[in-house]
């Protein structure tokens, strides 16, 4: 797991960080548009929008204080379509 987000946790606080902030920051998003496809509750949608678009905005500035890279620039662009498709979907289905 830590190769797939390039870190290292350190010692038990850094694998408890890992599992509870990682895990539970993609677990949540993943929960909210699973209560959004099934209720038709699409506000879900945004707030993972939002969320998506914070570690969006860190990636941004992590390209501005340390440069470009393949590895970062694919994430990002993974991150703002997920963005894009979250937001036309919350347009497009609600109310």
């Amino acid at each position: 797991m830590v190769a797939n987000f390039a870190i290292e946790p350190v010692g038990t606080a850094g694998l408890s960080t890992t599992r509870s902030v990682i895990g539970g920051l993609f677990l949540a998003s993943v929960a909210l548009r699973v209560i959004g496809l099934t209720t038709g509750q699409t506000l879900g949608y945004v707030a993972v929008a939002i969320l998506m678009g914070i570690v969006a905005l860190g990636r941004i500035v992590g390209l501005l204080a340390d440069g470009t890279g393949k590895a970062v620039l694919q994430p990002l662009v993974g991150e703002l379509v997920i963005i894009a498709v979250l937001t036309i979907a919350y347009a497009q289905r609600s109310p």
